[in-house]
């Protein structure tokens, strides 16, 4: 595992997020529905995955297809 110093790191841009970032928003389907919030990633073979934990856990491509809009200011997805 290779860590960084936060300050080290250059600020995500448009469409780029730092994971650690989206840990504890409120994740919500296309029908407005809490699906619960992000609890951490995981690294698949495929594409990262984010785990999200509410009254079930989903396990949620990191792709744009399902990750279609990030609010800082309510932090939400």
């Amino acid at each position: 595992m290779i860590l960084v110093e936060r300050e080290a790191l250059p600020p995500a841009e448009g469409r780029e997020h730092y994971r650690d970032d989206l840990v504890g928003f409120e994740v919500k389907n296309l029908e407005g529905a809490v699906l619960g919030a992000v609890d951490h990633f995981v690294d698949t073979p495929g594409n990262a995955v984010m785990v999200i934990k509410g009254e079930r856990e989903h396990w949620v491509p990191v792709t744009a297809q399902h990750l279609r809009s990030v609010d800082k200011d309510t932090r939400t997805v």
